[in-house]
C-alpha cells in the first residue's frame, strides 16, 4: 500500500529493528497523537515527558509555562482522527525517523484561569492536517518511539 521508495525505507528500518511493523507503528502513532493533544490541553507534563523527545518536551514545557504565567490555557478537543498515513521514513545514525500525516477534526479554544472561554468557538470544528515526525534510537532496547518534530 506504500509507494516503492517509502516501502524500501520502511524495510531499511525493519532490517535494523526486526520488531518493526508499519501497521502497528501507525496504530501506536494514532494513540500517541490523541494522548499528546490531551496531555498538552491538560498541562500534563508527566505524560508529555513520556511521549516527546527531550527537545520537543522542552518546547511544550515552555509553551505550557507561558500559558500558566498568562493565566491562559489552550484547550484542543479531538473530535475525530479521520486518517493517519506514513508519508516518509529514514534512518540517520541508527535513529529511525518516520513522518506521519494526521487528518483530524478538532475544536480549539483558549480559557482563562476560571475556565471561561476567552478565544475560539467551542462549537466550531476545524479540519486539521498535521505532519509529525517520530523517532527511535535503533540501538536502544526500549520499544518506545518519541515525537521529535511537528
Amino acid at each position: 500500500a506504500y509507494p516503492s521508495d517509502l516501502k524500501e525505507k520502511l524495510l531499511k528500518i525493519r532490517d535494523q529493528y526486526p520488531n518493526f511493523n508499519a501497521e502497528k507503528f501507525l496504530k501506536g502513532a494514532g494513540t500517541a497523537f490523541e494522548m499528546i493533544l490531551k496531555a498538552y490541553s491538560e498541562h500534563d507534563k508527566e505524560t508529555l515527558q513520556q511521549l516527546l523527545s527531550k527537545d520537543m518536551y522542552k518546547n511544550f514545557e515552555k509553551l505550557i509555562d507561558q500559558q500558566q504565567a498568562q493565566g491562559r490555557k489552550a484547550v484542543t478537543t479531538l473530535v475525530s482522527l479521520t486518517s493517519q498515513t506514513i508519508i516518509n521514513a529514514d534512518v540517520r545514525n541508527k535513529v529511525a525517523l518516520i513522518t506521519v500525516m494526521f487528518q483530524s477534526e478538532q475544536i480549539s479554544v483558549v480559557k482563562d484561569v476560571n475556565g471561561k472561554i476567552i478565544e475560539g468557538d467551542p462549537s466550531r470544528v476545524e479540519q486539521i492536517e498535521d505532519r509529525w515526525i517520530f523517532s527511535k534510537d535503533l540501538n536502544d532496547q526500549d520499544l518506545s518511539w518519541y515525537l521529535t518534530s511537528i
